[in-house]
C-alpha cells in the first residue's frame, strides 16, 4: 500500500472501488482523512476514530439495472441482425463489447453506499460503491475504532452476555439460615 507523510503523521490509503477514483481515503493512527479533489481545490475531511458512530452500509441494485440495460441493448442489436439477416462486422464488435462489460459488470459484485455517522454528520464514501470493498473497509476499520473508543474485548461481552443470561433466566433463590 502506498504511504505518504504529512506533517509526522502516516497516512495508508484504504481501499476503493475503482482505482482510478478521484476521491481517496488514508488512515492515519487516530483518524480517517478523506480527500476530494474539485477543479480548482481539493476538499478534506477528517473523520476521528473516537468520533465514529456508526459505518452504514446499504445494498443498492445499480449493477443490476446496469446489466439489464446493457442486455436488452445486446439483445435488441442481435434481433435487429436476425430480421436483418447478418450481423456486420461493426454490430458483432458492439455486441462483444457490450457482452464484455456486463460480465465485468457480473465481476465486480453487487454495488452499495456507504457512510460514516459521527454526531453532527452522515457522510457518504462515493470510493466505497462496491460491497466487497466495503467488507474489506469495515474489516480493516472496525477493530481500530473499537480500540479508540475503548470498546470492550469479546471475551468480556460473552461474559457479560452469559452473565445477563443467567439473570433473565430467573431470580436465585435465597437461603435462609
Amino acid at each position: 500500500m502506498a504511504e505518504e507523510t504529512s506533517s509526522q503523521t502516516t497516512y495508508r490509503r484504504l481501499p476503493r472501488t475503482w482505482l482510478a477514483s478521484p476521491i481517496k481515503a488514508w488512515l492515519a493512527e487516530d483518524h480517517i482523512l478523506v480527500q476530494r479533489p474539485a477543479i480548482w481545490m481539493e476538499e478534506y475531511r477528517r473523520f476521528y476514530l473516537r468520533d465514529i458512530q456508526a459505518f452504514i452500509v446499504r445494498k443498492t441494485h445499480e449493477a443490476t439495472f446496469l446489466n439489464i440495460l446493457l442486455g436488452s441493448v445486446l439483445v435488441l442489436i442481435l434481433l435487429i441482425g436476425a430480421g436483418v439477416g447478418e450481423l456486420s462486422g461493426s454490430l458483432l464488435i458492439v455486441c462483444f463489447v457490450l457482452l464484455g462489460l456486463v460480465l465485468i459488470n457480473l465481476g465486480r459484485g453487487p454495488t452499495c453506499q456507504f457512510h460514516i455517522r459521527t454526531a453532527v454528520n452522515l457522510q457518504r464514501m462515493p470510493m466505497i460503491s462496491r460491497l466487497r470493498t466495503a467488507e474489506r473497509f469495515l474489516h480493516l476499520l472496525v477493530p481500530l475504532v473499537n480500540r479508540a473508543q475503548g470498546a470492550p474485548a469479546p471475551e468480556e461481552v460473552r461474559r457479560q452476555a452469559a452473565e445477563s443470561q443467567r439473570a433473565a433466566e430467573g431470580p436465585v433463590p435465597l437461603e435462609r439460615t
